[in-house]
């Protein structure tokens, strides 16, 4: 594969500390895709927060190298571009650009990287997630898990925390409204634009947040990853059946 250099490189991050990469993105582990390298995907909309062009990064240790989501796949400052790497982007153009703008969300896109991964890497695409949308969820909006462990290093204070769309105006996780884990406080904060859906929603996002709570926990602790939560998270129709036959005991 020959190497493509691209002349804009300052908006890129370079490792895998860099602002950007600790929201909106889902990391996938070698593992996950069967690919060469760990990967590391948009799902948030990222790019467009930090404009650039959509690209996904190659784990290389610490260091992360971007490669454009093309049908002629580029990348900065010499790297060679693994010839699987090309190819999984070349397949699955259409699945990385609609899971990065949010049109497909977690459950979605888990289930076509299997389809991808038990085809022979042939079809298309997916895996880890943390971006959930309504039909996988059955919530009125979308929510953001930490399945990555950013959280440790994004200035945090050592507090796990999930998201949730409080404006569906609001498309980036980064300014989405934060709710502590396993406190379930709704954190609102001055740093993110306020809340504007109504409170029965809120309500359900919480009570959704805790009929997962044991799986969140464990997510935080890195006894399960984002691929065994994706599977075994419940909808909401599943946690009220739960909390009414905890009720009726």
């Amino acid at each position: 594969m020959n190497i493509i250099a691209s002349s804009d490189s300052k908006n890129y991050p370079r490792t895998i500390y860099d602002e950007e990469l600790k929201e909106g993105v889902t990391y996938l582990p070698t593992k996950d895709t069967s690919l060469s390298v760990d990967i590391i995907v948009d799902s948030g909309e990222s790019y467009k927060y930090n404009n650039h062009p959509l690209c996904l990064f190659v784990v290389d240790g610490e260091n992360v190298h971007p490669v454009t989501i093309s049908h002629n796949p580029s990348t900065i400052g010499g790297y060679q571009i693994p010839d699987d790497v090309c190819n999984f982007i070349e397949q699955n153009i259409s699945v990385l650009i609609d899971f990065a703008n949010m049109k497909i969300d977690g459950s979605i896109f888990f289930a076509l990287l299997n389809a991808w991964k038990e085809g022979g890497n042939r079809a298309s695409i997916v895996a880890e997630m943390s971006n959930y949308g309504p039909e996988s969820t059955e919530l009125p909006v979308w929510v953001y898990i930490d399945d990555t462990g950013s959280w440790k290093i994004s200035g945090h204070n050592q507090s796990y925390r999930m998201k949730f769309q409080q404006n569906r105006n609001i498309s980036s996780p980064r300014k989405w409204m934060p709710i502590a884990i396993p406190s379930l406080q709704v954190m609102d904060k001055e740093s993110v634009p306020p809340c504007v859906i109504p409170q029965r929603k809120v309500n359900k996002v919480i009570e959704w947040a805790r009929g997962n709570l044991d799986l969140l926990t464990k997510l935080r602790d890195g006894e399960i990853s984002g691929a065994e939560f994706a599977q075994q998270m419940r909808k909401m129709s599943e946690i009220k059946v739960l909390f009414d036959s905890e009720n009726n005991q």
